[in-house]
């Protein structure tokens, strides 16, 4: 049976989160994998101030789907969002208090998430899946589908 990336990298995000759910990571739940990787932006991010236009960038989408997006997460009480002090048109992105309670046993899960979806993956098999995955990465860009520096 034929394989294709686009379907493979899809179901291997859908089973890491399948797994997200199994282990009931913490009481908010995140429910796809684009909310995931907010949440992680915002930890990585977590002293800088986030507006939305960030997130379109880190996740190459488009301002319609990152507001989507954020407005599912609001609801849900996973973040917030805040009138900057330097430009009130812009909104400032923080995690909500109830999920910042939660913040490090999250991160704690996400390691751990991590080490187990990689166990017994060698370090040479990881460099042929990096370099992989950046010449995909490349023949996108090539096609010119992106003028984003950051894909």
């Amino acid at each position: 049976m034929k394989k294709y990336p686009l379907m493979e990298i899809k179901d291997f995000l859908n089973l890491a989160m399948r797994f997200n759910k199994k282990e009931e990571m913490c009481d908010v739940k995140i429910t796809n994998y684009a909310q995931f990787q907010v949440v992680k932006y915002l930890f990585d991010h977590d002293e800088e101030d986030v507006f939305q236009k960030d997130f379109e960038k880190a996740l190459h989408v488009r301002k319609s789907t990152v507001s989507g997006i954020l407005d599912t997460m609001e609801k849900n009480n996973i973040i917030v969002r805040l009138t900057s002090t330097t430009d009130g048109r812009g909104k400032i992105v923080k995690l909500s208090p109830t999920f910042e309670k939660q913040k490090q046993r999250m991160i704690c899960e996400m390691r751990l998430l991590e080490e187990r979806i990689v166990e017994g993956i060698s370090q040479e098999d990881f460099d042929v899946f990096y370099g992989v995955i950046e010449k995909m990465k490349e023949n996108i860009k090539k096609e010119g589908l992106f003028d984003d520096k950051n894909v």
